[in-house]
């Protein structure tokens, strides 16, 4: 990776990051959000990080269809907003 690719993903992972802190101030410390669905939220991001940056990750089909259905809980909660 050259010098300009390395600055590129630092400012992704960065901007990322940004967003995720903005919407637990905003959001979930307001309570606007359920405090739930908030480390919810953050469980999920911390899964795409590894899921990016990490090694290979496997995960089992029972977590990921409880993660679908609170993700569309998420959805819902946020779309209310």
């Amino acid at each position: 990776m050259n010098e300009r690719e390395r600055i590129i993903d630092y400012w992704r992972k960065r901007a990322r990051e940004c967003l995720l802190a903005a919407f637990n101030k905003e959001f979930v410390k307001t309570g606007k959000i359920d405090k739930e669905l908030g480390k919810f939220y953050n469980r999920m991001f911390e899964h795409r990080r590894t899921g990016d940056y990490g090694e290979l990750v496997e995960f089992e089909e029972e977590d990921v269809k409880g993660w679908l259905r609170k993700a569309e809980e998420f959805l819902d909660t946020v779309e209310k907003l």
